[in-house]
């Protein structure tokens, strides 16, 4: 690490010491000193937490991954949660190792998981109205970019060329 360097505390990237807030996360920017201390809090506070919960023998509410990505659009995701009651973390591949590919996870607890992906799929239909318009083109039978009719279960769309294997599955993190 350089001197006179400003460390983002989402993303952990480094600036130099004039830039104030990071281009990526739209967080101020911390000191390397700040930083370290801020970590050591977080990992005795979650110490604490833990210790807690076992001595008062609560029954494990353990965070699951429920969508992985971009810190932007997790973020994003996350205020949507949170301004449902939805109790929502987002972690940096180094905390969960659950994850794979994505460098952050959107992390819930698991008695909210269903409740947490419905308000996210409500939420992506608001703000992009053409995936209810594709939802009901797949229950007709029809791709779901084109409207082109397909029969026998096609990997590709013969209209447009879409892949119709799939390989989402409600937005959920396929290494959870």
């Amino acid at each position: 690490m350089y001197e006179g360097v400003r460390i983002c505390p989402e993303c952990d990237a480094e600036f130099f010491a004039h830039v104030e807030e990071c281009n990526a996360c739209g967080v101020r920017l911390i000191s390397p000193e700040q930083k370290e201390r801020l970590r050591r809090s977080l990992l005795s506070s979650r110490l604490s937490i833990l210790l807690a919960d076992r001595l008062a023998d609560h029954s494990k509410d353990e965070p699951v991954c429920i969508n992985e990505g971009d810190i932007t659009t997790l973020h994003e995701l996350a205020n949507v949660l949170k301004s449902t009651g939805i109790d929502c973390e987002v972690a940096s591949r180094d905390m969960t190792s659950r994850c794979r590919d994505g460098v952050f996870s959107l992390l819930v607890p698991k008695s909210q998981e269903d409740a947490a992906l419905k308000t996210i799929e409500e939420y992506w239909e608001r703000v992009h109205p053409e995936l209810k318009l594709a939802r009901a083109r797949e229950d007709e039978g029809a791709c779901p970019g084109c409207g082109a009719m397909v029969k026998d279960n096609p990997s590709v769309c013969p209209g447009c060329g879409l892949n119709l294997a799939g390989g989402t599955d409600g937005g959920r993190c396929p290494g959870c």
